[in-house]
């Protein structure tokens, strides 16, 4: 539709097929380009509401990490530990592992075992 919508303006100066492919070519990536630009514009507004929304529920927020907090302290001692050194921490599994002298599978373990727990505890108070 292009070239022919354009015909009178446009000047080969190529071979037809290079010419066909260039145009193909740009109109993908200009149709990909408007596809990005509306992707983020939508995320921020997307991001936008959610942050408004949890603004404006201070007491909501406060109620969930109290729970959170609540939840975590109900884990074993061990699981709770490796958790914390996890996620609160940042640390990496093997460092986990070697500070605590605990093989990379049991660390993973009770991770994988924290956030099951953490999951059904905060799904069953916030019911």
């Amino acid at each position: 539709m292009y070239i022919w919508d354009n015909r009178k303006k446009i000047i080969i100066t190529t071979s037809i097929n290079s010419f066909l492919y260039k145009i193909v070519y740009n109109k993908i990536m200009d149709s990909h380009r408007g596809k990005n630009k509306m992707d983020k514009t939508l995320l921020s507004y997307y991001n936008e509401a959610i942050d408004k929304v949890v603004e404006s529920n201070s007491d909501y927020k406060d109620l969930r990490l109290k729970k959170l907090e609540e939840c975590l302290q109900l884990l074993p001692k061990r699981c709770q530990l490796v958790f914390l050194e996890k996620k609160v921490s940042g640390l990496k599994n093997k460092e986990i592992a070697s500070n605590l002298n605990i093989s990379l599978k049991t660390v993973e373990g009770h991770v994988s075992r924290g956030y099951k727990f953490l999951k059904s505890c905060m799904s069953e108070s916030l019911n």
